[in-house]
């Protein structure tokens, strides 16, 4: 009887592992993927222009079908992109004015602020910007009693999105007023407290030079930094300036439009303490017609978009230093660059967006399959990549 217990017992101990065997035969469960998603800014005609929404594949890289909303008519600038929650456009004609737009947290998608559109500084064109702390800054360009300058304009963010012109001192000068300036205005860039523009933007043979200001990050205003503005090395037109704040610090700008006829990318090291900015070695570094700046996030590759020959994306080793080591490139890509996790994009000469597999340990790439991808619009202005939070 005994016997025929254990016997009992031991068939159940058997049939429960068989179950719990059966039950985790495929391991652990994968996590649900991450919702990412690449935004585009396009323009359909010189009347029309839209948003749109392509789902990322953080696995592959491949982009999926477009879904569009109608966006500001052109000329649109940039986004700005505010963490996962909202975008921002500014439009320069016929008002200039800020198109915002929210994201659904649970599927991307876009909609506009109910409060949008909102109007810029009186008397100032809007360019790109970027946000930081609950605070939009935008590039512009200031009609004052004294003359014109590129101006930064500043905006406290709601948190629904709205936008209110409530910071003191706002639009905060990049540059001395003068009677000869052209371009919509400053490129920005943010490193932890400190924000940097370009001095000058449109004025062939002019120096160009960074401003550079200390933020607040309770009230959004803006001081300048001892010693600013920071002068480039040579003269030229910035079109656009980047941070790199995992390798470096680090600041790169282009410029273009050289007395001597050479465009070049200039670097910076960054002082953390001070927000002061120190050539780097062998800076500036030629290059062709730079038309965009992008750095991967781990912050060791640059890659910058050129139109002489192009379209074509130029990379860079970024050494410890800062300084910049040429890499092979790719053809028939230009900017704008947008990463997401160890993917890369760029637009393709049809307006197709090119996909890329970025390896993080040589900066290769290697198209994505499927690669390009349709754009869903005629004409891309800009992208913008965003992950949104785990469910």
């Amino acid at each position: 009887m005994r016997s025929q217990t254990l016997a009992s017992l031991l068939v159940l101990v058997c049939l429960s592992i068989a179950i719990v065997a059966c039950g985790s035969a495929g391991g652990p469960s994968a996590p649900p993927p991450v919702p990412s998603f690449l935004y585009v800014l396009g323009q359909i005609s010189t009347q029309e222009g839209q948003i749109l929404t392509l789902p990322i594949d953080q696995n592959t890289g491949a982009l999926g079908a477009a879904v569009a909303v109608p966006g500001p008519m052109p000329p649109p600038t940039a986004f700005a992109l505010d963490e996962t929650k909202f975008l921002y456009i500014a439009q320069l004609l016929p008002l200039t004015q800020i198109f915002g737009y929210g994201i659904d947290q649970r599927t991307g998608a876009v909609s506009a602020i109910p409060s949008s559109p909102f109007l810029s500084p009186s008397n100032t064109l809007l360019n790109g910007g970027t946000a930081v702390n609950n605070f939009l800054y935008m590039g512009g360009t200031s009609f004052l009693t004294n003359g014109v300058a590129p101006t930064v304009s500043a905006f406290s963010i709601g948190t629904d999105g709205t936008l209110s012109s409530t910071v003191s001192g706002s639009p905060f000068t990049a540059a001395p007023p003068t009677n000869n300036l052209s371009g919509t205005g400053p490129a920005l860039a943010v490193l932890s407290r400190y924000l940097y523009a370009t001095e000058f933007e449109g004025q062939i043979g002019q120096p160009g030079g960074i401003a550079a200001f200390s933020t607040n990050t309770g009230t959004g205003t803006l001081t300048p930094l001892s010693g600013s503005p920071f002068p480039t090395g040579v003269d030229g037109s910035p079109v656009q300036v980047i941070c790199d704040s995992a390798h470096g610090p680090f600041l790169y700008v282009a410029l273009v439009n050289p007395p001597g006829g050479q465009n070049v990318v200039a670097g910076f090291s960054i002082d953390q303490n001070t927000g002061a900015l120190t050539p780097v070695p062998g800076s500036p570094f030629p290059i062709g017609g730079v038309l965009g700046l992008a750095l991967d996030p781990s912050g060791q590759f640059l890659f910058a978009g050129i139109n002489v020959p192009g379209p074509n994306i130029v990379e860079f080793k970024v050494e410890s230093d800062g300084s910049l080591t040429p890499l092979p490139g790719v053809s028939g890509v230009g900017p704008p660059f947008v990463f997401s996790a160890n993917h890369m994009y760029g637009v393709a000469s049809s307006s197709s967006i090119a996909g890329f597999d970025f390896d993080t340990a040589t900066g290769s790439l290697t198209p994505v399959p499927g690669s390009p991808f349709s754009a869903g619009t005629p004409i891309v202005r800009d992208m913008v990549a965003v992950t949104l939070p785990s469910p």
